[in-house]
């Protein structure tokens, strides 16, 4: 990636739990990055007292390998593209509803499996909860309210590579009931 630093959650697309990270630091770049305040570094070269992860999840931790195992033992590719077709499920058929808006990129080098929505013309968080708590609770598919967009707050949608095309459709048929 050619970068100084780079964080990573582990479990949207390697497939850890929920709130394992990983934290790159390129060799030579500690001197940017002050200690967290209260840990102590004399010789600037102990990375982990940058981030203070308070009480962690060891359980969680231990899975990073085996997930990474699973992850190569797939392939990115076989992953990218699943998530890929998952994705261009729901987003075919979105595109086509005349109340919904479609956001993000459609080419191939623009997205993968992650993908955003909303109604057109609501665009408030309060627009962007009512719609994400419908889709919960009447159609048990599960999104996320994402704000901080220009345009206003959105529906994030992130399958993983285990939803079936059915369970996508599924989310298609919520939208055509909004």
């Amino acid at each position: 990636l050619n970068v100084d630093w780079a964080g990573f959650n582990l479990h949207k697309w390697i497939g850890s739990p929920v709130g394992v990270g990983a934290l790159y630091m390129k060799k030579g770049t500690l001197d940017k990055i002050s200690p967290y305040p209260g840990e102590t570094d004399p010789t600037n070269t102990l990375a982990h007292k940058r981030v203070h992860t308070a009480t962690s999840n060891f359980a969680s931790i231990l899975t990073v390998p085996a997930a990474i195992d699973f992850h190569q033992s797939l392939g990115a590719a076989n992953k990218e593209a699943r998530l890929r077709y998952l994705r261009n499920l729901w987003v075919e058929e979105a595109k086509k509803l005349p109340n919904i808006e479609v956001l993000g990129g459609e080419d191939d080098a623009s997205s993968t499996g992650m993908g955003a929505f909303r109604t057109k013309g609501k665009v408030s968080l309060d627009d962007a909860k009512m719609i994400q708590q419908r889709l919960e609770n009447e159609f048990n598919v599960f999104t996320v309210v994402r704000v901080g967009l220009a345009s206003g707050c959105c529906i994030r949608v992130t399958p993983q590579i285990f939803i079936s095309a059915e369970e996508m459709k599924q989310l298609t048929l919520a939208l055509k009931s909004l």
